[in-house]
Order: structure tokens, then C-alpha cells, then sequence
């Protein structure tokens, strides 16, 4: 296997014009890898993003505050799993976790455990109720989560987290809107080459 070419140019300057042949061509290549990686994890994350900001507005708000509880944080990983760096040795965000924070509290109480029931079990977008799991109450929208309902447009209720990821992702949106962003960074990486830009 051929060795990479060592770079020699310094941060900030446009070294890629600078190279010819195989070594020009190693270059632009770990620019255009670099570029999609880059783009792909920008696509991802805001992609996340809007799956935490679903989640919230389908989050009931009678009880508790199942709002603020709901994170969206980044985990660094590498190849299989394990903490990568990138060239600069930085670590590398290519995973996005969207949950409820189970320590979060709202008063004296944990805001997880009513979280668990409330996904699983609590009805949504309807005045209907439905046994509350262990006893033979019936549960179900509160007149605040029924008034946000009202308001924003969204179901309230249960499962939320499941049916923002579902509202966010139909029809696999989320895979084909990274591949949309990857195909922009080749046109112009594309476009940037024919014009000798780098």
C-alpha cells in the first residue's frame, strides 16, 4: 500500500494548489472525505435536534416538567464504538442521544419514573382515558397538555418520543436529507476542482 504523502503546508493556507499529481490527488481526496464527514454530522445533528424539539411539543406538561427533561446530547465515538479522534485530534460527535433526563426533578420527585409511564402507557391526542398500569384508575390528557394540544398543533400525550422520532424520520426524511447534504459538498467540491480553487 502506497504511503500518504506527508503534508507540508501550514493551517490556513491553501497548500492543495501547491501539489501536483498523485499527492494533489491524495490531498483533495482527504479534503473531499473530510467535507462529507463534516457535512454529514452537521446533517445528523440538526436532524436530532429537531426529533428533541418534536419530543417536547408532544410531551404532556400536566405533571411534572417532562419539557425541560427531554436532552439531546452528543457522544463521542469512534470506529466500533470506541472514542475516536479525528487529524487534529479532536475527539469525533457521530452520535446524538435524545432521551429523558431520569435524574431531572420537579420537586421532590424524579421526574424518570413518571416519564416511563407516561411514554408508555399515558393516551395522546384525545380526551379519552385509559387504565393506568397497576391500579383500575383511568388516566389521561390533563386540561394544560389538552390547552397545548389546542394550540400548537401537535397530538399531546404518550409515546412521545417514539412519534417525534416517527414525525421527524417519515419515510426515511432523515436518511435521504444527509445524502442530500453529502451530494451538495461533492457538486461543490466538484465545482471548486474544475475551477482549480484548490
Amino acid at each position: 500500500m502506497a504511503k500518504a504523502p506527508k503534508y507540508t503546508g501550514s493551517k490556513g493556507s491553501n497548500s492543495y494548489k501547491k501539489k501536483n499529481g498523485w499527492e494533489s490527488l491524495y490531498l483533495a481526496l482527504e479534503r473531499l472525505e473530510s467535507d462529507t464527514t463534516r457535512t454529514a454530522r452537521a446533517q445528523l445533528a440538526s436532524e436530532a435536534k429537531k426529533v428533541a424539539k418534536m419530543a417536547k411539543k408532544m410531551a404532556p406538561v400536566d405533571e411534572y416538567n417532562l419539557e425541560d427533561a427531554i436532552t439531546f446530547q452528543s457522544v463521542g465515538q469512534g470506529a466500533y464504538g470506541k472514542q475516536g479522534t479525528d487529524s487534529s485530534g479532536r475527539f469525533n460527535k457521530n452520535a446524538w442521544t435524545i432521551g429523558v433526563d431520569i435524574n431531572a426533578m420537579a420537586g421532590n420527585k424524579r421526574v424518570g419514573d413518571y416519564a416511563v409511564l407516561v411514554h408508555e402507557y399515558l393516551p395522546w391526542g384525545t380526551t379519552e382515558k385509559w387504565p393506568m398500569p397497576g391500579t383500575n384508575k383511568l388516566w389521561g390528557l390533563g386540561p394544560k397538555s389538552l390547552a397545548k394540544q389546542a394550540t400548537s398543533g401537535v397530538e399531546v400525550g404518550g409515546a412521545f418520543m417514539y412519534r417525534a422520532m416517527e414525525e421527524i424520520n417519515g419515510s426515511g426524511l432523515i436518511k435521504r436529507r444527509v445524502v442530500e447534504a453529502i451530494e451538495k459538498t461533492i457538486d461543490k467540491f466538484v465545482i471548486m476542482k474544475k475551477q482549480k480553487r484548490f
